[in-house]
């Protein structure tokens, strides 16, 4: 449900001295569900996790992502009350910190990024209960932005879900030089639309970079651990070389199984890979 009501301010024009009304559209939106998904007062969750779960479902369903926010600890140090707001609660206006003598401290660096936030008021928060558990003692159920529509909806962050099956495409696909982009564009193919996908370009693209951070230096100690397995299990009569330089760094490797050794012995011949053809390409 959708209400609008009408901000009126008032302020003076400094060109021409005269006063005048500003109008300001307030959106009002209450989300709509199933009672079994909407939260209620007094509502029990065993623990923080299956709070945030349920409220993540809830968002999804509406239209609309949350984060977890401030929170409490009693004296043992165990969280008392927590706080699970709306994704575009708070502001994005920065404030300049100010010392005791009235000087202003130091600016920190932002990213110039458009801002989602518009101080939505829509959370819910938990207390602890004497079980050990925790109880749902506020819900604001209200928002001031208007809610994903069924288009939007797998855009939402809780929609946005990279799958083994995706993992594995991701990397499968980077093994045939195929990038992350050119794979999300192959997995909407094969389930029909984009919409299917249940991610975005993005998340493709930021897997496969966590991938190759993960990676990073260690390729070469990789490949020759592959190697020392397949020596030691599958094929017994598969042999490899390499070199390294005075860093220890690989600057040659030789490998060759049964069958290309046997194939060598008909055909004789050997294919060279060069490694630093254009790397500064």
């Amino acid at each position: 449900m959708e209400d609008e009501q009408l901000d009126v301010t008032q302020g003076m024009d400094s060109s021409s001295g005269t006063n005048y009304q500003q109008a300001k559209v307030i959106i009002k939106n209450i989300p709509t569900c199933v009672v079994e998904k909407k939260p209620a007062l007094n509502q029990k969750f065993k623990d923080l996790q299956a709070a945030y779960d349920f409220y993540k479902e809830y968002g999804r369903v509406c239209g609309f992502d949350i984060r977890k926010a401030q929170e409490k600890s009693d004296i043992s140090g165990q969280t008392s009350l927590k706080y699970f707001i709306c994704s575009r609660s708070g502001s994005s206006d920065t404030k300049t910190s100010r010392s005791e003598d009235g000087f202003e401290g130091y600016k920190h660096r932002i990213r110039k990024t458009v801002s989602i936030k518009c101080c939505c008021p829509a959370l819910i928060r938990v207390n602890r209960a004497a079980d050990g558990g925790f109880e749902l003692r506020k819900f604001v159920e209200e928002h001031n932005h208007e809610l994903a529509d069924n288009d939007g909806q797998m855009f939402l962050r809780c929609n946005r879900n990279l799958t083994d099956f995706h993992k594995h495409f991701i990397f499968d696909a980077a093994k045939m030089n195929i990038g992350a982009t050119r794979a999300y564009g192959l997995v909407s193919a094969i389930t029909g639309s984009s919409e299917n996908v249940g991610a975005t370009a993005v998340d493709f693209k930021n897997f496969s970079r966590d991938v190759k951070k993960q990676i990073g230096k260690h390729d070469a100690d990789m490949i020759i651990q592959k190697f020392r397995d397949i020596q030691g299990s599958s094929d017994t009569e598969f042999r490899f070389l390499y070199e390294t330089d005075s860093s220890n760094h690989l600057t040659r490797l030789f490998w060759a199984d049964n069958i290309n050794r046997k194939c060598y012995e008909v055909f004789g011949d050997v294919v060279c890979f060069d490694a630093t053809y254009r790397t500064n390409k």
